[in-house]
C-alpha cells in the first residue's frame, strides 16, 4: 500500500539472455556508488566499466563513452571523479583496475 507522497511501480524490463545482451552488477556496490558518485558523468562511467565481466580487459575511449551518453568534457571530469574516489586504481603506466567498491582487494587473476 502506497502513501500519498509515493508512485505505485511496475517494472517492465527488456529481455536478458543470451539473444539479448545483459549485465550482472552487485547491488550493493550500485549502491555504494550511487551515494559516493554525485556527477551524473561519474555515475555513467562507473555504469559503462560495471557493465562489463571480471577480468575482461580493454582500452577506455572517450569517443566510445560517447555512444553512451558522456560527452567528453563529462568524460574526462568523470575519470578524474573516479580515481580520485578509488574506483579506478593506477598500477602502472596507463593500466588501471577498475574496482566496482573502492578498498576492495584487487585480485590478478580474477
Amino acid at each position: 500500500m502506497s502513501f500519498p507522497n509515493q508512485k505505485s511501480i511496475i517494472i517492465d524490463k527488456e529481455p536478458c539472455d543470451l539473444k539479448n545482451h545483459y549485465s550482472k552488477i552487485n547491488l550493493i556496490a550500485m549502491q555504494n556508488a550511487m551515494t559516493v558518485l554525485s556527477k551524473m558523468g561519474s555515475m555513467k562511467l562507473w555504469f559503462y566499466l560495471a557493465k562489463n565481466q571480471n577480468g575482461y580487459t580493454f582500452d577506455l575511449s572517450c569517443t566510445d563513452c560517447q555512444k553512451w551518453g558522456l560527452k567528453p568534457d563529462s568524460y574526462h571530469a568523470a575519470v578524474n571523479d573516479l580515481i580520485e574516489k578509488g574506483f579506478l586504481v593506477k598500477l602502472s603506466g596507463n593500466q588501471y583496475v577498475f574496482k566496482e567498491m573502492p578498498n576492495s582487494n584487487y585480485r590478478e587473476n580474477p
